[in-house]
């Protein structure tokens, strides 16, 4: 008997992919799944597309400073599965198996957390292509110490989630923040190299710095990287500084 796994999908303005999406989870082997949608106030034809499924159920949730755990907590909070995959909606499963290789390392009762391999797309920029395919391997692997999660393609244990939820202060990263919290209450993180889906940017979106800037400000607002033993000392370097000074002369008279 397969567990009820919650399928929650945050948009905004993804009339593009949104039915290449649900198409993909549509045509799962894994059946018994439930679908619901948070979206954030689009604009486009995301919505009406969304209407024209059956079984798929949306809110919208509106938030003048959009903070992502905020909207994940949402979708939580209205799902009803034992397992809660969250899954962008330009992220596109590549195949019929993609569900069922996100869930089943659930089987070790440590696992607290499973995320999935993206891929490139062809028209994807070739730093995003060389962002994905370094940053996802095709080797599975359990991690009790390394706290990457990418919650674009990935899958939660709603109990766990019920005492750890996403931070609703991070304005990014979020994913990377729940990690680091549930290994320290001993629990593992789970990649799954077969829970695979096509992503046309990478998890960096090259050329976004404002995004890039606001992540670095979170990486070190909640200490997400340990640089307290790192001793950095010039006194052995041999540095040579020249300084060009152009010389005036002084005016006669």
């Amino acid at each position: 008997m397969q567990n009820l796994v919650s399928i929650v999908i945050r948009t905004f303005n993804e009339s593009k992919y949104i039915n290449i999406c649900l198409n993909s989870i549509e045509k799962q082997d894994y059946k018994n799944y439930e679908i619901i949608i948070i979206d954030s106030g689009s604009s486009d034809d995301t919505i009406p597309k969304i209407k024209t499924k059956q079984n798929v159920k949306y809110y919208i949730l509106k938030q003048k400073n959009y903070i992502p755990g905020k909207a994940l907590n949402f979708g939580v909070d209205k799902a009803k599965g034992d397992f809660i995959v969250f899954l962008s909606a330009h992220c596109i499963p590549t195949s019929s198996d993609w569900l069922q290789n996100l869930i089943k390392p659930f089987e070790n009762k440590k696992i607290a957390g499973v995320y999935g391999r993206q891929l490139p797309l062809p028209h994807s920029k070739p730093e995003d292509r060389r962002d994905l395919m370094n940053t996802f391997g095709i080797e599975d692997k359990i991690q009790k110490k390394d706290f990457f999660f990418h919650n674009a393609n990935s899958a939660v244990r709603k109990s766990i989630l019920n005492i750890q939820s996403f931070s609703e202060k991070a304005t990014n990263i979020e994913d990377r923040i729940w990690a680091s919290k549930v290994i320290s209450k001993g629990y593992h993180i789970y990649y799954s190299s077969g829970a695979k889906v096509f992503h046309h940017h990478g998890i960096h979106q090259y050329g976004n710095d404002p995004r890039l800037f606001s992540s670095d400000v979170v990486i070190n607002k909640y200490s997400l990287i340990d640089n307290s033993n790192i001793e950095l000392s010039y006194r052995d370097a041999q540095i040579c500084v020249c300084v060009p000074i152009k010389k005036f002369k002084k005016k006669e008279g």
